[in-house]
């Protein structure tokens, strides 16, 4: 697969879709040092320092959104493991340990193709004003540097293993990595912001709560 690396660059997400329009045929992926306009879910910023991994893989399916979050979600899940115990799954795609968040993801598809964004905090000491109390990285739970380039083939090799499972099975595997009973505002697409807790979730990824049923599609974002 065709590896594209920056040191520096706006948003590995944002290159992946400038490759793809110069026609570009997937799979490729890009992985940059540093991004100065790295995006989450919703456009909301994802703050992007050196000392982690920035990784879009783009594969030449259009995987539903789904699927594509389970084998993105549970790669990276995966990964983080075999170094840090106790890694959950926030719903959707954060991944969680010790209440501090240390990697997400961000889907994004187009016809025949599926960006699988996905940053991981890795040898950061410390965090911007603005996070620092809700991140964390490997270095900063372990007290040790890590070979980025090794964080980065593992999350590829295990994408590519995962996305090959039936989604039942990712399914089952990501609800017992999700943590549930957790207060929560929805932002729903239409109404005021909803204050609940998340009781539990469906195949589909709509969510049961305290204050009823909502379908994945109706969600802007959900604060934590």
């Amino acid at each position: 697969m065709d590896r594209y690396f920056y040191q520096k660059i706006d948003s590995t997400n944002e290159e992946a879709k400038r490759l793809l329009r110069k026609r570009k045929s997937p799979p490729f992926y890009i992985v940059a040092e540093e991004q100065t306009q790295g995006k989450g879910q919703q456009g909301r910023k994802w703050i992007s320092p050196k000392g982690g991994l920035y990784i879009s893989i783009v594969l030449g399916e259009e995987y539903d959104i789904h699927t594509a979050l389970l084998s993105a979600t549970l790669s990276v899940q995966k990964l983080l493991s075999s170094y840090v115990s106790d890694i959950k799954i926030r719903f959707p795609n954060d991944l969680i340990t010790k209440n501090k968040k240390i990697a997400g993801i961000l889907i994004e598809k187009g016809n025949n193709f599926t960006i699988f964004g996905i940053g991981v905090n890795v040898n950061q000491k410390i965090f911007p004003e603005e996070i620092k109390e809700k991140a964390t990285s490997l270095y900063l739970i372990t007290g040790e540097k890590y070979r980025i380039r090794d964080i980065e083939k593992g999350i590829l090799r295990h994408l590519l293993d995962t996305r090959k499972l039936p989604t039942p099975v990712l399914f089952q595997w990501y609800k017992k990595a999700l943590m549930l009973d957790m207060p929560a505002v929805l932002h729903l697409k239409k109404g005021p912001p909803i204050r609940t807790v998340i009781k539990d979730i469906t195949e589909r990824f709509d969510i049961l709560t305290e204050k009823g049923y909502f379908k994945l599609e109706e969600l802007v974002w959900i604060e934590w």
